[in-house]
């Protein structure tokens, strides 16, 4: 899932601009940001982006892969029990956040 997002990020982001990674964590949370400069995904196509065989703004051909990347991470976060998001805008770039909730470290006693 992360490799997807940092791959996304050098592929659709511009060329010679920088995909940072960060994670941070609260008590209750720990959340991942992949950001990347570059064209925006088009505003349409945001609500639709996490849904299978999607391949941004350009054609399915121009694009490798089988469109499945970003569907196939939002479902390994939401087993985990987490969301992600993206936003993305010209003037900013785009970002894609994922949310994890801290779980318990301790393993639960079994009578």
């Amino acid at each position: 899932m992360i490799s997807n997002l940092v791959t996304n990020g050098i592929t659709h982001g511009a060329a010679a601009g920088p995909v940072t990674v960060a994670l941070r964590g609260s008590d209750q949370e720990i959340w991942m940001e992949v950001h990347n400069e570059g064209p925006p995904i088009p505003e349409g196509l945001l609500p639709h982006i996490f849904e299978p065989f999607r391949h941004g703004g350009a054609a399915p051909k121009a694009t490798p892969g089988l469109g499945l990347g970003l569907f196939i991470a939002q479902q390994i976060v939401a087993a985990h029990g987490g969301s992600i998001e993206v936003q993305s805008k010209d003037e900013e770039g785009t970002t894609v956040r994922v949310r994890w909730p801290r779980r318990d470290s301790q393993p639960s006693a079994r009578p």
